[in-house]
């Protein structure tokens, strides 16, 4: 068992005032499910992937330690073998109990008729919950605060 991952990135990087970094990937992601080496019949799930903005530490530019990654904007998610989509949203101008916070994800998750199955809010750190139910709790390590 296994998965394989398949795309082509299609992605731009934009540079705004004092250094900000913003990544747009406007391809999709294909993730196959596999067992003993082949794929499942029709078990994939196809994925867009939200923005990335990474500003720079107040000390000065370097990418990663004390970098600030945020995710912005929204990723789609499919499993069409289910007949399961969901809308995720995510950053601080989003209606969510995180609002405000940069890492703040809200979410509907729909059936293939579009009837509403569930309501995501949360974390993109965790923990991230579907109907009060924790569906992720986040990383196993956390980094270090400065």
């Amino acid at each position: 068992e296994g998965f394989k991952v398949s795309c082509t990135d299609d992605v731009r990087c934009l540079v705004e005032a004092m250094g900000v970094f913003r990544f747009v990937d406007s391809s999709s992601t294909v993730v196959q499910f596999l067992q003993d080496g082949q794929q499942k019949s029709g078990q994939e799930i196809r994925f867009t992937m939200p923005e990335l903005r990474v500003r720079p530490p107040s000390s000065g530019w370097t990418f990663g330690c004390g970098s600030t990654f945020d995710w912005l904007g929204s990723a789609h998610i499919i499993d069409e073998a289910a007949g399961l989509q969901c809308d995720l949203h995510f950053g601080p101008n989003i209606q969510s109990a995180n609002f405000g916070d940069s890492d703040a994800v809200v979410g509907t998750l729909r059936g293939a008729q579009g009837q509403e199955l569930g309501r995501i809010s949360g974390s993109w750190l965790g923990p991230l919950l579907c109907d009060g139910e924790v569906l992720w709790r986040g990383p196993k390590y956390q980094p270090t605060p400065f």
